[in-house]
C-alpha cells in the first residue's frame, strides 16, 4: 500500500538545498519509505514509468493539477549533458504544495530541464 503522507514527509524531511544530482535515488527512498517494495527498481529517472504502473500508478494528463504524491518522469533530450541535462532524465515528486526532487523546485521543470519543454508523464496512485 502506498502511504502519501508518508511519501510526502520523507521527500521533505531528506532533501538538498541545492540538486545533488540524486533525483532518482530521493525518490525511490519516499517511495520505499511510503510502503512500496523498490529491491527491483530501475537506475535511471527516465525509466520509471513501467515501475511506477507496475506498482498501481497510472498516468495522468499533464493537464491535470497535481495532487500530493503525484509523479513526474522527464525524458532526457538527444544531446545528453551538452546542454545541461543528464541521458538518466529527471524525476520529480508533488509533496502537496511543491514538486521535489532531491531539492526543492520552483516548478515540475526544475532548472534546466524547464527550457526545452522535454517529453513528461506524469503518475497518480489513486
Amino acid at each position: 500500500m502506498f502511504d502519501k503522507k508518508k511519501f510526502a514527509a520523507h521527500i521533505d524531511r531528506h532533501e538538498f538545498a541545492r540538486s545533488m544530482g540524486k533525483c532518482a535515488t530521493h525518490v525511490r527512498e519516499a517511495l520505499e519509505a511510503a510502503g512500496i517494495d523498490t529491491r527491483r527498481h530501475p537506475l535511471d529517472a527516465k525509466d520509471y514509468g513501467q515501475y511506477l504502473e507496475r506498482w498501481g500508478f497510472r498516468p495522468i494528463s499533464k493537464d491535470v493539477a497535481p495532487k500530493i504524491g503525484d509523479i513526474a518522469v522527464i525524458q532526457p533530450t538527444q544531446q545528453g549533458r551538452l546542454d545541461g541535462i543528464g541521458p538518466e532524465g529527471h524525476i520529480a515528486a508533488f509533496d502537496g504544495f511543491r514538486w521535489v526532487s532531491d531539492w526543492p523546485q520552483r516548478d515540475v521543470w526544475g532548472g534546466k530541464y524547464r527550457k526545452d519543454e522535454l517529453p513528461i508523464q506524469f503518475y497518480r496512485h489513486d
